[in-house]
């Protein structure tokens, strides 16, 4: 049974392939396994064949590179079963060589439903370096694959870290400082050396060397003496590869500074890589360089500028002196400077002063003076070297008063037995000009009249200005007029003046027709207007001109026009006057219903018909007769055209067409007709509703009560219809007239 089973089996499976291969149709597994546990093993959605020996990262039988001494490495495979019957698990195992580097970490479910799955992880965890394989076995009662197996392997690996300086090994863990593999750094000053050492990461294992951020580290007696730099982390170097990083010393006291550098890792021997590092901390017993200070001279004092010295420490040092300052003392004076660096050491420098006041004052510039009356000089004053500021003295008598040229000798004297002069020339001739007032802008409209001004001279007093300009100014725009101002001594001076006309008044109109209205008979479409035409003022303009659309005694055709009067005052001011021409014909087209209420009437006795659908306003065809009797009831109106002139009526109402007539043996009947407004109704049969209606069809009144009269008192006279309806909805239109 159970051969004949599977012999079904295989020959469904291979007629399943034939007709895949065949006609391109696959078939499902669900369908293929009804009733039947089916296997399959998947890792990361990708299956894994029965049998496969070829492990590969994309379904996860390549477990990749694992450091044999940090972690492991977990894979999740997951047993579907195809088939719908319950798949049974018996033994996984993990067999070969390196079986031992393998475990199974997490165990599947022992049974799986149809169509489910479970899952198993795997961990690699390598106990030496080099390719690692084994083989997984799934024991389960599938009937054609009880054992399914596959290989997977991984890498074991494993970082080693080096690390040399100046091209020199580093042992680890080494506790002596040696200045050929830079780990001693030699004498460094105190005050402000540094020393710089660079040290070199190689990777010689077979994965990569990771150091962690904050991975290198200092620690020791003088450990604040160094700072790590050059390198970032976190950084993973791979097999094969290095990198760099430094060392900074900057010792803070003397003697020998001690500290370890520690490098940690995922090296698995050497996890903290560390090395001791050693400077000797010099001190300062080097005095300021001296400097060379040069003779310094003056006439009355000296304050000398702070000389510097170099040091090899300090950097800049300034001197100091007991010497007061400024020197004032004629003659030498030697200064002695200190340089000191802090340190306890110093050196010294000597200058030489020598004080001899040898200048006279400065001669002063001192400018001609020019007036036209009389003068008197400001006293003049110089500066000298060691007095300061001198005034001058002179001879001459103030005011100066004479025409002409005066020279004035002012004397300079400091006290010191040093003098000098300087002239002065004073000339006395009117050559001075009236002042130039600031005249303001005038404004205006139409035209402006200036005010002559006036100014002041230094001798004349009182100037009264002159122009060319004629007056008044009428031309629009800014006209600048030029005022002279001469003093009668042969000086003058001019200042303008703007005057600004702008015109923004509108010119008035007066006499503006109002809308003209023109009643032509039938025999005209148009007609002969005339009008009184407007007339204007201007505030500036005497006669402003008009522009007109029309004048009187023009044709105007049928309608309404407009006419329009335009004033200009030629300085870009208008005014506007503007009324209507409206001609209308006589025709006067009404439109009448009947006193059936059926039909419709025009008026007019003469001309041309043309009956419209208010509807729609629609011309209707063949409806060109004087009487029209529509076909269902509505609004209708009549066009009249008499000597090519046309008219339009307004709408009239038919109400009555298709309405049942009363029986001849009915009689209705409204006494007295004509009224003067009060109707009373008789009837041989009762009546169910009364509406009142009038020519134009429009709908005055309706009663559905008891009635027996009809009032129309209050309506204007004419002629009306009454539609009345009986309880056998027979209708009957009556025709009433008021007078």
């Amino acid at each position: 049974m159970k051969f004949l089973l599977l012999s079904s089996l295989l020959l469904f499976s291979y007629v399943s392939s034939f007709a895949e291969l065949e006609f391109g149709r696959s078939f499902s597994k669900n369908n293929l396994f009804a009733g039947i546990p089916e296997i399959n093993v998947v890792g990361n959605g990708v299956s894994i064949s029965d049998g496969d020996m070829t492990p590969d990262v994309s379904d996860l039988t390549d477990f990749g590179n694992q450091s044999i001494c940090a972690g492991f490495t977990t894979v999740t495979f997951t047993i579907e079963n195809l088939g719908s019957g319950t798949l049974n698990l018996g033994t996984l195992t993990i067999s070969g060589v390196d079986a031992a580097d393998f475990s199974i970490v997490v165990f599947p479910s022992s049974t799986v439903s149809g169509n489910t799955s479970t899952t198993f992880q795997v961990a690699f965890n390598p106990s030496s370096i080099g390719l690692k394989s084994a083989l997984i076995t799934v024991n389960s009662d599938d009937s054609d694959e009880a054992v399914y197996d596959f290989a997977i392997h991984g890498m074991g690996t494993d970082p080693e870290i080096n690390v040399q300086g100046n091209g020199n090994n580093i042992i680890d863990g080494s506790a002596t400082p040696s200045g050929s593999n830079h780990t001693g750094f030699g004498p460094v000053l105190v005050c402000i050396g540094t020393n710089t050492r660079t040290y070199t990461i190689s990777n010689s294992g077979t994965g990569n060397l990771v150091i962690q951020a904050g991975g290198i580290t200092l620690t020791g007696t003088h450990a604040f003496d160094y700072t790590i730099g050059g390198i970032s982390l976190p950084i993973s170097i791979p097999s094969g590869g290095n990198t760099t990083f430094t060392v900074t010393s900057d010792p803070s006291g003397t003697g020998n500074r001690l500290a370890t550098v520690n490098i940690a890792n995922n090296d698995c021997s050497e996890a903290v890589y560390d090395f001791a590092i050693q400077t000797n901390g010099q001190a300062d017993a080097t005095a300021p360089v001296a400097p060379a200070l040069g003779m310094m001279t003056s006439e009355c004092s000296l304050t000398l500028p702070v000389p510097t010295a170099n040091d090899n420490c300090a950097g800049v040092v300034s001197g100091t002196t007991s010497t007061v300052f400024p020197i004032t003392t004629q003659g030498t004076t030697v200064v002695t400077w200190t340089f000191n660096d802090g340190n306890g050491n110093s050196s010294t420098a000597n200058q030489t002063v020598i004080i001899d006041d040898v200048t006279a004052p400065v001669a002063p510039t001192l400018p001609d003076v020019t007036d036209v009356c009389s003068v008197t000089l400001s006293t003049p004053s110089t500066t000298d070297n060691c007095a300061g500021t001198i005034t001058g003295t002179t001879s001459t008598v103030f005011p100066i008063t004479a025409q002409g040229t005066t020279t004035v000798i002012w004397l300079f004297d400091d006290g010191n037995g040093n003098s000098i002069t300087s002239n002065q020339t004073v000339t006395i001739a009117d050559t001075t000009s009236p002042l130039v007032p600031a005249l303001a802008d005038v404004t205006g409209e139409c035209s402006v009249t200036l005010t002559a001004p006036s100014t002041t001279d230094n001798c004349a007093g009182v100037v009264t200005g002159t122009t060319s300009t004629v007056f008044p100014i009428t031309a629009q725009g800014t006209t600048t007029v030029t005022w002279l101002f001469d003093d009668g001594n042969g000086n003058t001076a001019t200042a303008t003046q703007a005057v600004i006309l702008a015109d923004s008044i509108d010119p008035v109109i007066s006499n503006c027709p109002p809308t003209i209205t023109e009643i032509v008979n039938s025999a005209n479409c148009s007609a002969v207007v005339s009008w009184t035409e407007p007339s204007a003022t201007d505030n500036c303009s005497a006669n402003p001109s008009f522009i007109a659309t029309h004048n009187p005694g023009a044709v105007f055709p049928l309608g309404t026009i407009p006419v329009t009067y335009t004033v200009d005052d030629g300085n870009g001011n208008s005014a506007v006057c503007a009324f209507d021409v409206v001609v209308v014909s006589n025709l006067n087209a009404i439109a009448t219903v009947d006193a059936s209420g059926a039909g419709v009437l025009a008026n007019n006795s003469s001309g041309t018909y043309q009956w419209i659908n208010c509807a729609t306003m629609a011309v209707i065809p063949g409806a060109t007769a004087q009487t029209y009797f529509p076909p269902a009831n509505g609004n209708y109106a009549v066009m009249v055209t008499e000597n090519g002139c046309s008219d339009t009526s307004v709408c009239a109402n038919v109400f009555a067409v298709g309405v049942q007539e009363l029986a001849e043996n009915s009689v209705i009947a409204a006494f007295p007709n004509p009224s003067s407004g009060l109707f009373y109704l008789s009837s041989s049969i009762p009546l169910e509703k009364l509406e009142l209606i009038d020519l134009s069809g429009k709908r005055l009144l309706e009663e559905t009560q008891i009635f027996t009269q009809i009032d129309l008192t209050k309506l204007q006279n004419g002629v009306y219809f009454v539609r009345v309806k009986t309880i056998d909805n027979e209708e009957k239109t009556l025709r009433l007239v008021k007078e």
